[in-house]
This record gives C-alpha cells, structure tokens and sequence, in this order.
C-alpha cells in the first residue's frame, strides 16, 4: 500500500470547501489498472476519502456512451475498451468505500508546447530562469540550439522519460468549432475588464502553427481525433466521467508557456489573456456539467502563486485564480461552495524561496509560512 499511495503523485493540498465535509485526498497518476484495481478493493481503509484519477488529455476524444478509453489519453490496457469496463468497476468500489472519484484533465505533460514553453518560459528571461541550464546542457547557451532533434532542449521533460513531441505533449485547444466553446468565450468577454480577449483558434493540435515574433513554425502538440469528429474535449471529459460514476471532473491548468507568450507589458508583466483562456475552459466544463450531469462537482488545480496580487515577472501563473475570481467570480464560487463545490486544490510542492526569480509574494516575504 505504501508504495501506491507514493504513486499519489502531484499530491496537493485539499481545501475543504464551504459547507461541505473535510476531506483529505490526492492525484493518483494512474499509469497501470492495477494500481486502482488495489485500492478500490482497499477503498473502506484507505487514508482519504477522495481521489482524482489522473491525466486525461485535452484534446481528448469520448462519445458518450461509447464505454472507451481509447483516444483520451487515459488509455490503460491492450482491451478494445483501453480498460474502461476495469475502470468503471473500480471507480464504483471505491465510490461505495467512501472515496470520491475525480476525473482529470491536464497533468503536466498535457499542459507543455515544448517549443513555446522553452522560447518564452524557460528562455524568455535571459539566462535568469531556474531552468536555463536545460538550455546551456543541450542548446549549446543559445535557444536557437533548442531544435526540435532534441525537443527542445527537453524542457518539458527530460531524455530519461523517452518522450515524443508528437505523442507526449499536449495544450488545451480553444475549439472553434464547438457551439458550446464559442457560448464560453461570450461569457468572458462580457466580464472583460479593460483588456480585450485574444483568442488564438488558429493554434489546432497536429497542424503547424508559425510564432509571429520569430516566423518559426512548429507542430502544435495534442491529438487530433476530436478535431474530424467535431468533439469538444470540455464537453467530453464531463460525459466520460459520468458514464465512469465519477463524482466530479477536474481542470488541472498550467500553462505557463501560454501566459510567457501572450504576456504584454514591459515589465512587470501582465498575463490577462491566460486568465481570459483558463476562464472560458472551466466555462465551457461548468455548462456542460448542468446540462449533462448537474450533480457532478467541479475541482482544479491552482498554482501555489495563483492567489497572489502584486507584479508578475513571468514563469508561472502567478494571479490567475486571484484575477478570474475577481472578474467571474460565478465560476470560482461554483468550486468553492454549494452542492458542485469539488474545491481548489493548491499545489503547495511549487512554493519557492528563491528571491532572484522573483518567487516570493514580496521581497522580504520568503518564508514557508509567510506564503
């Protein structure tokens, strides 16, 4: 048991949210069925009482009904099912055992565009980024060294996870197509306040997508699936959860690169349009929801800085849950209390102390319980 629960991975803090009982759990990076197959027959002793099966991808695709987990990113088994039928089995006993069941959408690897990621993350700050040395190791000291022969200069992950540009990574696609998506972007823009939204429904998964400030052009990471099916990934996570008896769906955002690449300002930074972005997804998820499944709760993950106010200087996602909450903030109290409240959940793992990255709320204000 020990070591499955090791494999709570990303394990975060859980807020209890208003009105609602305690609860203590994590995300389990589900990578075998028979890791749940174990603790769902356990699910009555377990030490939580809620669990988020981790990742689905973005740019997923699931018909409902369809009973498959093939093309959603979550495929665990050689079935023709890729494991549903185990799955579905399993979220049931853990379900009466008390435990909670979320599925989730993201993770880190469905949140990284590994050109972008190092030109304007990792590389967009000079050498003054905690992971420039990816750049000196494999790029020779110069982004222009960071191709795509090496990924990058692997900085979304390293060559010891065996990963492919174009089957591991993923972004979180803004589906033009989708009547449901275009309704999310409406309800942003009318809560706009003083920057208008920019979209950038030309960035499709599998197709080339041309950086307008360096004229290179890259293969937009994410399955391409949904796009002939003209499914939207944030309709389908809500009806895969529910055909599963999940409790809940989660939102697990970071994309960094998104907001070090439409940052404007000239430093400090703003990171508006990320907010505008992350907004019209939990949108899109939560209207979903009440048509679908309007008992289903809705979770997600915050970056450890994403409640903060003051300067940005670039490199994480610091303010976006601050700043969505307070230009809609229907949609975090949609989280944060009532019957579909699943929680914010806070990555605390991502804390730092580290003052020349401008990792602390404030100068001066470093320490652990300061933060």
């Amino acid at each position: 048991m020990t070591r499955l629960f090791c494999a709570l991975a990303a394990a975060m803090l859980a807020v209890p949210t208003e009105g609602a009982d305690n609860y203590v759990g994590g995300y389990l990076l589900v990578q075998d069925v028979q890791q749940l197959k174990v603790l769902a027959s356990k699910a009555s002793t377990l030490p939580v009482n809620r669990m988020w099966l981790s990742f689905v991808s973005p740019t997923m695709l699931y018909v409902n009904g369809s009973h498959t987990l093939v093309g959603t990113g979550l495929n665990l088994t050689a079935a023709a099912d890729g494991g549903f039928a185990e799955v579905q089995q399993y979220v049931k006993q853990l379900e009466a055992g008390g435990v909670e069941t979320f599925l989730s959408m993201g993770g880190w690897n469905y949140n990284c565009y590994p050109y972008l990621y190092m030109r304007y993350s990792v590389g967009g700050y000079g050498t003054s980024t905690p992971n420039y040395w990816k750049i000196q190791e494999f790029g020779g000291g110069s982004v222009s060294g960071c191709t795509k022969g090496n990924q990058y200069c692997y900085v979304c992950e390293p060559p010891s996870q065996h990963t492919s540009l174009d089957k591991s990574f993923s972004i979180f696609p803004e589906p033009a197509h989708s009547a449901s998506w275009k309704a999310a972007k409406e309800y942003v823009t009318s809560g706009a306040n003083g920057v208008a939204p920019q979209w950038n429904e030309n960035m499709i998964p599998g197709q080339q997508w041309t950086d307008p400030k360096t004229g290179i052009a890259t293969l937009v990471p994410g399955m391409t699936a949904y796009l002939a099916a003209g499914r939207n990934p944030y309709e389908d996570i809500v009806h895969l959860a529910k055909d599963l008896g999940c409790a809940g769906v989660d939102v697990d955002y970071e994309e960094m690169w998104h907001a070090d690449t439409f940052k404007t300002g000239t430093g400090p930074w703003d990171l508006q349009q990320t907010v505008y972005k992350y907004a019209a997804i939990l949108k899109n998820v939560e209207a979903t929801m009440r048509m679908v499944a309007p008992k289903m709760k809705l979770s997600t993950a915050a970056g450890a800085v994403g409640a903060w106010g003051g300067n940005w200087w670039g490199g994480n996602l610091k303010g976006v849950w601050l700043k969505v909450n307070q230009a809609y903030p229907d949609l975090m109290s949609f989280m944060a209390s009532g019957a579909n409240s699943g929680g914010v959940n806070v990555m605390t793992y991502d804390l730092s102390s580290n003052e020349q990255y401008h990792e602390c709320p404030q100068p001066g204000v470093c320490q652990l319980d300061q933060q």
